[in-house]
């Protein structure tokens, strides 16, 4: 089996003492030399964890004053971390291929009850996408939020909670991944599914949400 790395074996640590209430939110957390002598691994290690928790919103550092368990409600807390603890690390391909089922149905049930106001915000938010096309960390940002939102108007629940569970492990694990593909293909199949979901065309929509993510997979096995 492959070794667990320090910086989980940290995360891991970290994270058990919030779940537990051992470090409540606005608790300084232990400092980082403790943690090094405490796990027995290197700082550099520490570090990395507390960076991927504070990229999660579960910790906060500031400057000079050491690193806070962020002010955060339980149901916020769950979201964000719960997915990942019991999924584990997964690369980007394994969640297109999750997505290629969910996202189908999904902008269906979009299309069947997303009001016009919501259709307006995806609207903007494609705009954003085409604005930021040459800037990586932004168009990232953007897309997940067009997605985001779709998974809002369905006024479904489970389905959004769902999407957001698929969209934080990609931020989290595969992130890389997503910006070995350009952006340029991106955007034509984003634009299609935000006209077909502007007349109201949930069969077309879906085909191209289908189309847009069997053709990421496509492209990300073409870079092993």
């Amino acid at each position: 089996m492959e070794k667990e790395k320090a910086s989980d074996r940290v995360f891991k640590y970290i994270e058990e003492r919030i779940a537990n209430g051992i470090w409540k939110p606005g608790d300084k957390i232990t400092p980082e030399l403790q943690l090094v002598e405490e796990l027995g691994v290197s700082r550099i290690s520490v570090r990395e964890a507390i960076q991927k928790l504070a990229t999660l919103d579960i910790l906060v550092k500031k400057r000079g004053g050491g690193t806070f368990v962020n002010k955060f409600g339980t149901s916020s807390y769950m979201a964000e971390i719960l997915p990942l603890l019991i999924l584990g690390e997964s690369n980007y391909k394994e969640i297109m291929e999750f997505r290629s089922a969910i996202d189908v149905i999904g902008v269906k049930l979009f299309v069947k009850n997303a009001d016009d106001e919501t259709v307006n915000e995806l609207e903007n938010i494609y705009e954003k996408m085409e604005e930021n096309k040459d800037n990586p960390k932004d168009f990232f940002e953007y897309d997940m939020m067009f997605h985001r939102v779709i998974a809002k108007g369905t006024e479904n629940s489970i389905f959004n909670k769902i999407t957001e569970m698929t969209l934080n492990i990609t931020k989290y694990y595969a992130v890389e991944q997503y910006h070995e593909l350009t952006s340029e293909q991106r955007i034509i199949e984003h634009k299609l599914i935000l006209e077909a979901i502007k007349s109201r065309d949930a069969e077309i929509a879906a085909i191209y949400m289908d189309r847009h993510i069997k053709r990421t997979i496509r492209d990300l096995e073409k870079t092993k």
